[in-house]
């Protein structure tokens, strides 16, 4: 064992039964953590310094976790609000919109009151008169007869008065099919009038199945097979009723109406050509006559 600085004469060849050898061994321990401590102490300071910083940045983060914590809470509960008000303005135009679509049927119905009843005077007074100067009347209807036949062309009343084959037929059907297979059999009967009123008023030696596949004429034709057709057979039957003289258009239009459309599908142009003119509604569909060009 090496010895020790100032050691005493007397022990300094046994140390082992040295009384002083535990405090001499204290001492040299001490000196050497001392220089150890010496020789390390920027990085016995760095360490301390990274520990407090890493300890520092761990609460700074705990805390701004909390805050976003809270800004998320609170920006969900701005969200359900605006869902909530989205909803509630959502339902209030729906409830506008049937208000007005409720309110355009009543008006529609009260007009079709008031036409039955000036139909029902209408009859009447032919009536009486008939009993009273049945000449009379029968000289007037005539005349009435010859102003028609000269101001407008004649309606058709079956098959046998227009040149109708069996493809026209098939293609009245399938527009009947994509224009108003989901209305009622009153609008497909009006739909498949206005094939024969544009039929006839504008030019006749055409056939109806070059009239109804021309362009912007109808929807188009070429993808409905027969498979389709025979899932709604009413739209054969309203071909058929419009045919043999049945025009629900009549009621507005004594001639016929040529033309219609969907309101909520119309817009731009086609939507500013028709603002103020006079239609019939008839399901979905107004039938009209005039544009405003």
């Amino acid at each position: 064992m090496k010895l020790f600085k100032n050691c005493p004469e007397n022990y300094r060849k046994e140390c082992d039964n040295c009384p002083l050898l535990k405090q001499c061994v204290k001492k040299k321990i001490k000196r050497k953590l001392l220089r150890f401590f010496r020789a390390h102490r920027q990085n016995f300071i760095l360490t301390a310094v990274t520990i407090i910083s890493f300890i520092v940045a761990i609460a700074i983060i705990y805390k701004n976790f909390d805050a976003i914590e809270a800004k998320a809470t609170q920006n969900e509960k701005t969200v359900v609000k605006e869902e909530a008000f989205i909803s509630k303005d959502s339902t209030e135009k729906k409830e506008v919109f049937i208000s007005k679509d409720t309110t355009e049927n009543k008006e529609v119905l009260v007009k079709k009151e008031s036409v039955k009843q000036k139909v029902a005077v209408v009859k009447h007074t032919k009536k009486s008169n008939k009993k009273s100067n049945q000449t009379h009347k029968i000289a007037k209807s005539n005349l009435k007869k010859v102003k028609t036949a000269e101001t407008k062309t004649p309606k058709k009343t079956n098959n046998s008065s227009l040149e109708i084959s069996e493809l026209d037929k098939k293609n009245m059907e399938k527009v009947v099919y994509a224009e108003a297979r989901g209305e009622g059999f009153e609008g497909q009967i009006a739909v498949a009038a206005v094939i024969l009123n544009r039929y006839e008023f504008y030019d006749r030696k055409k056939s109806i199945t070059k009239l109804v596949t021309a362009p912007y004429q109808f929807a188009d034709i070429s993808n409905i097979t027969q498979e389709m057709l025979d899932e709604y057979p009413d739209c054969k039957k309203a071909v058929e009723e419009a045919l043999n003289g049945n025009d629900p258009t009549e009621r507005e239009f004594p001639e016929g109406a040529r033309y219609f459309y969907e309101p909520n599908l119309v817009e731009g142009h086609q939507k500013e050509i028709r603002e103020g003119i006079r239609v019939l509604k008839i399901g979905n569909h107004c039938f009209h006559n005039d544009f405003n060009e």
